[in-house]
């Protein structure tokens, strides 16, 4: 009789801002009868059908991978991946954490996700390329920009979602473009700029008069 329970490991974890792809590896493949491959909000062992923030119907579990979809951009969720044999041995299970994506940056070259606005946005300028950013949550961050690339096409798009901190552009040689959202600058301004900036549909609010519920087109 085989009492030999099957051995996983997780290779890689990778998260965008709405799905986490779970690669693993497996000590027999061929031996393996079936995944499961579940995720929550709460911490394991909690993860259990009884739980509201658990869920077990990834997109795809296959031999290599699951992928966990139709979640929340800026959360951190946990997961629990385990193999069962052909005559039901289950594996000691993996676990482990992932954040979903904050931004998306998006080049001639593709797609890549930050979960800070911070570095997608000294990212972008650094790479000298034209470079859309997208914020998909609200997020509070107190952002520097001071290194000072050239790159007359960064747009950070806020999709209607609210910075709660300060942007300070130092960069004088970097045309940046903000539009469609709120920056909340808390107890000191909105937008500290010394260099070329557009605003364009930005809701910018302050402690200081000069910026307080102002609306810049």
């Amino acid at each position: 009789i085989d009492m030999s329970s099957p051995s996983i490991s997780i290779d890689t974890v990778a998260a965008t801002d709405n799905n986490i792809t779970i690669s693993y590896k497996l000590s027999d493949q061929s031996g393996i009868g079936s995944y499961t491959c579940n995720y929550g909000k709460e911490e394991p062992p909690y993860i259990s059908s009884g739980n509201a923030n658990y869920s077990s119907n990834a997109t795809s579990v296959s031999t290599t991978n699951c992928t966990l979809s139709g979640l929340s951009p800026n959360k951190e969720y946990y997961y629990k991946v385990c193999a069962t044999d052909k005559v039901g041995n289950v594996s000691t299970c993996k676990t482990g954490t992932v954040k979903t994506a904050l931004v998306k940056s998006v080049t001639s070259s593709g797609t890549t996700y930050f979960t800070s606005l911070k570095d997608a946005i000294n990212t972008a300028i650094n790479s000298k390329v034209g470079t859309t950013i997208t914020l998909m949550d609200t997020t509070s961050e107190y952002i520097t920009i001071s290194n000072n690339a050239e790159n007359d096409n960064v747009i950070v798009d806020f999709n209607s979602k609210t910075l709660n901190g300060t942007i300070v552009n130092f960069n004088t040689k970097s045309s940046l473009i903000l539009k469609n959202g709120t920056i909340s600058g808390g107890n000191g301004r909105a937008i500290y700029n010394d260099g070329p900036l557009t605003i364009t549909n930005m809701h910018l609010k302050s402690s200081t008069t000069e910026f307080n519920e102002a609306i810049l087109n």
